[in-house]
């Protein structure tokens, strides 16, 4: 009978940084582009912040090569540091990048 153990009995042959060279290339098909969003975009993203300040919504914005989406209250515009303060459901508070947000919608 043949018992066949995968890729079990190929990593005992390779170095250790060849294994871990292997997952870091595995990890990056879950890798994301940063979209690229236009003036028009930019505006309405804008307007929807400055409205939805004190009120629950939902922020997409690109962090870690990957797209993440928070629900929270917006809590402060910080306008020269160009950062969106949010306070999640959990009762965290999450700073953003005003550049890395994609989409705002209000509940």
């Amino acid at each position: 009978m043949l018992r066949d153990r995968g890729t079990m009995k190929w990593t005992a042959m390779m170095l250790p940084e060849h294994v871990k060279l292997l997952r870091d290339w595995a990890k990056e098909d879950f890798f994301e582009e940063k979209p690229e969003l236009d003036e028009q975009r930019l505006e309405e993203l804008n307007e929807q912040l400055s409205q939805s300040l004190a009120q629950s919504c939902t922020i997409s914005f690109y962090r870690n090569k990957q797209v993440v989406t928070i629900t929270g209250k917006v809590k402060k515009l910080n306008p020269y540091e160009r950062t969106v303060e949010v306070i999640t459901r959990d009762g965290k508070g999450v700073s953003i990048e005003m550049d890395f947000i994609i989409d705002i919608a209000r509940m």
